[in-house]
């Protein structure tokens, strides 16, 4: 997975890719500094729910964050029902 994630930001700085792929990179950078870690497909996933979101299809790190927040959200109200809570 690292290395998909690698593949990316190499294909994005080589300027192989569009202006997108790179801030899609800029905010895995930046999740991944401030400790949250996810495999490159789940953050793919997250990402493209955040485009869809915006207007313009442009992801900023709120809109990214407030997707992450949902989805986590998502997971635990999963997990308190998995238990019975």
């Amino acid at each position: 997975m690292q290395a998909e994630c690698n593949a990316k930001r190499k294909c994005c700085w080589e300027g192989n890719r569009g202006p997108a792929a790179c801030v899609r990179v800029q905010l895995r950078e930046i999740f991944s500094k401030v400790g949250v870690s996810m495999p490159c497909a789940t953050f793919d996933r997250l990402y493209d729910v955040a485009a869809e979101r915006s207007p313009e299809g442009l992801v900023s790190v709120d809109t990214f964050r407030g997707v992450l927040e949902q989805a986590q959200e998502t997971a635990i109200d999963k997990y308190r029902d998995a238990l019975g809570y």
